[in-house]
């Protein structure tokens, strides 16, 4: 997985997402908030993908590419220490199978697209080729179209980090790097011992449209959805990446999420991992 952190100008902009997605569903005015005027941008090659419940797990299993933004957040009324948290307002797959199931199951708003991931064999940009309509109207269209690059620098970035301990403390000198608009992710951070066995969580809105009425939904809630790194391998720092990005007027990735058409990353990383995806929790049902 590749982790590229941007700055985003528009804290209201992502505050509005937030709104719209949970509070207002749930009718509690500013219980989600964002923390800091940050978006990360992950784009991974997910090699396996398999359920650990029976029968399902001698169904057999799959791989897909993904690309997903992250908008950090805080839930005002939850006590005690948090995990970091975060709410998904786009994310991309290459595999039908991984999009039905992730919207499905989770509630995660899975578009399909090409993700595209450089190799050695293989370099160049990062690249998400999504369905878009372009401009709403009459007689528009669903047409592919270029949503993100991410073209990578000249030099190849830092060493190789195997060792869980070292690795997170990088990751904890980047943040504190970005000053105060990191402080609210690094005091979430000083709770962590390792990479491993930690949580982190995804809440979402999960629903789905009625068959008498499509303009509302016969079953909605949101729900948190945790994701547990079981097994830390390896990550690497990288130097700055150029990242564009494609708005259209069902994707508009720039400007609902405060973001330049085109900026350099503040942090960039690549991470190999495995993790766990356990049962989550209904916060809020209709």
């Amino acid at each position: 997985m590749s982790l590229f952190v941007l700055p985003s100008q528009d804290v209201a902009a992502l505050q509005s997402l937030i709104d719209v997605q949970l509070n207002a569903p749930m009718g509690q005015n500013g219980r989600f908030q964002v923390v800091a005027p940050l978006v990360t941008l992950s784009i991974a090659e997910i090699d396996l993908v398999a359920s650990e419940v029976p029968p399902f797990s001698n169904m057999g299993a799959l791989s897909e590419h993904e690309a997903a933004f992250w908008i950090p957040i805080r839930d005002t009324q939850a006590t005690g220490a948090q995990p970091l948290s975060f709410m998904n307002p786009y994310l991309f797959v290459d595999n039908p199978l991984a999009l039905t199931a992730g919207r499905e199951l989770e509630g995660f708003f899975k578009d399909p697209a090409q993700v595209m991931v450089p190799t050695a064999s293989a370099p160049g940009p990062f690249a998400v080729d999504a369905l878009t309509v372009v401009t709403f109207g009459p007689g528009a269209t669903v047409t592919q179209a270029r949503l993100v690059e991410v073209t990578p620098p000249a030099t190849p970035g830092g060493a190789i980090i195997a060792d869980g301990l070292a690795a997170l403390e990088a990751v904890r000198t980047l943040v504190r790097g970005l000053g105060d608009v990191g402080r609210d992710w690094h005091e979430a951070m000083a709770l962590l011992h390792t990479l491993e066995q930690h949580a982190l969580q995804s809440i979402l809105l999960k629903q789905m449209r009625d068959v008498v009425d499509g303009l509302r939904a016969c079953y909605q809630a949101v729900v948190q959805v945790p994701l547990v790194v079981t097994t830390f391998e390896s990550m690497r720092v990288l130097d700055a990446h150029e990242v564009t990005l494609t708005s259209t007027d069902s994707h508009p990735l720039a400007t609902s999420l405060g973001l330049a058409a085109s900026q350099r990353s503040l942090i960039a990383l690549t991470l190999r991992f495995d993790a766990q995806v356990p049962n989550g929790q209904i916060l809020w049902q209709a």
